[in-house]
C-alpha cells in the first residue's frame, strides 16, 4: 500500500532526482483545513492564502510502496506567513505527515499532471502496475473536461488492452493525445519515458 516513506532513502532521492535538480524533500505535517476536500489541494490552498495570507507552494507528495515502487504526485501545500510548511488537504488513509518535494518550475494549470513513478523491482507485476498507472494518467488528461476526467469505459478498456502500443502509435511530432494542443514530444512523452 502506498504511504509516506519512513525515511529519505536512496530510492526516494532517485525518484526526486527525476523530477527536479538537486532535490531537497522534506517532511511536512498534515493539519486538515475545515472544508478542504480530498484531491482538491490547489483550491484549498488558494482559499487558505486568500483568507489567512501566506503562500501556495507547488511540488510533489512522495509516496512509497516498500520494495515495489516510489511515486511523486503533483500537489500544493500552504506556507504560513512565518514560513512554515503545512499540508492542509485530507489524506485517504489519514496520514499525519507527508514527504514533500518543492518544484518551482511548475504551477497548477487546471489540468491533471501525471505522477512520476520509479519501480523498486523489475518484477513483471511492478512494471505492469506502473504501465497501467501511466496509461490511466494519460487518459485522465485526454478526457479532462475542466473539472474532472470523464473517461468513457470503452476507451479505457481499449487503451488498456495494450497501453505500450497505444503510446507508441503517437509520433513524436504528432499532437499529444491528452488534448493539450502541444506536440507529444513537448508534452506527455518526457513524463511517460521517465515512468516506463
Amino acid at each position: 500500500m502506498l504511504t509516506t516513506p519512513s525515511s529519505i532513502s536512496p530510492d526516494v532521492l532517485r525518484l526526486c532526482s527525476l523530477i527536479v535538480e538537486n532535490p531537497k524533500p522534506t517532511f511536512v505535517p498534515v493539519r486538515v483545513e475545515p472544508g478542504a476536500v480530498f484531491r482538491y489541494c490547489f483550491q484549498a490552498v488558494a482559499d487558505k492564502v486568500a483568507r489567512d495570507g501566506g503562500a501556495c507552494v507547488y511540488g510533489w507528495m512522495i509516496w512509497e510502496y516498500p520494495g515495489f515502487l516510489v511515486e511523486g504526485e503533483f500537489h500544493a501545500i500552504w506556507q504560513d506567513p512565518a514560513g512554515a510548511l503545512v499540508d492542509i488537504s485530507p489524506k485517504p488513509d489519514g496520514e499525519q505527515l507527508i514527504l514533500f518535494l518543492a518544484d518551482s518550475t511548475r504551477c497548477w494549470n487546471y489540468r491533471p499532471t501525471p505522477s512520476v513513478r520509479l519501480p523498486l523491482s523489475m518484477d513483471q507485476r511492478v512494471l505492469n502496475t506502473i504501465v497501467q498507472a501511466v496509461a490511466t494518467d494519460w487518459l485522465r488528461m485526454k478526457y479532462w473536461d475542466g473539472e474532472e476526467a470523464r473517461i468513457p469505459p470503452q476507451a479505457h478498456l481499449e487503451f488498456m488492452k495494450d497501453p505500450i502500443s497505444n503510446f507508441l502509435r503517437t509520433g513524436r511530432n504528432d499532437s499529444c493525445g491528452c488534448g493539450s494542443g502541444k506536440k507529444f514530444k513537448q508534452c506527455c512523452l518526457p513524463m511517460i519515458q521517465k515512468c516506463l
